[in-house]
């Protein structure tokens, strides 16, 4: 087997998106759909979490019934005083240089807005690339395209991956399509679709250290 691939999601798997990111952006997404569908805030909320509930992204929702433009909802929903508030970050830092394998953004977001991320959080030389929600032709996580897609533009099998999520549901594909997976959050469960469970991305060198089957 070739050289370990890890597959980071960006929001709440690299940093807090929570935080800060992810309240601004919800904003920009209310108003997106506010000025485009013509509702009230309080129903542009309602449909937002309708949307990724159902569909995994408020984009693919927007998409499927609404014609949006997914470029243009993209841009205005990822503006970049965004990620103004992140702070460089030591210790993830630290842990992606001493962590063996390529590693890889696999993001739901826009490639420019991850892209300002890892610059913020001064990791964005340790990545070899990005792969974005446009670069999966608009069919997001969980939807397999996507991970095929980039398993085409690495060049690798699916076994020699290791997803990084916060997310339950794309990593019960990682793990259908072959890959291992480690679930990053807070609680402490185990899940069928997780080989590997840490309360934060700082705790994955210590799965690198662990004998693969």
């Amino acid at each position: 087997m070739g050289r370990q691939v890890y597959l980071f999601d960006l929001d709440n798997t690299l940093f807090n998106a929570n935080l800060h990111v992810f309240p601004r952006m919800h904003g920009h997404i209310n108003a997106y759909i506010m000025e485009h569908l013509a509702l009230e805030e309080q129903a542009a909320d309602r449909l937002r979490h309708q949307y990724w509930r159902r569909y995994g992204t408020t984009l693919h929702g927007l998409m499927a019934l609404h014609q949006v433009d997914p470029l243009d909802y993209l841009h205005r929903v990822h503006p970049e005083d965004l990620v103004l508030e992140i702070a460089p970050d030591a210790r993830l830092r630290a842990m992606l240089l001493h962590l063996p394998g390529r590693k890889f953004v696999f993001t739901n977001s826009l490639r420019q807005h991850a892209e300002r991320v890892l610059q913020r959080l001064g990791v964005a030389d340790l990545f070899e690339d990005v792969f974005d929600v446009v670069a999966a032709d608009y069919k997001p996580k969980p939807h397999p395209a996507a991970y095929r897609r980039i398993l085409r533009h690495i060049g690798v099998p699916a076994r020699q991956c290791i997803m990084v999520e916060d997310t339950l549901a794309n990593l019960v594909t990682a793990k259908r399509l072959g890959m291992r997976t480690i679930y990053v959050h807070p609680r402490l469960r185990r899940f069928r679709c997780t080989d590997w469970h840490c309360r934060s991305v700082y705790e994955i060198r210590a799965y690198s250290a662990r004998p693969t089957a």
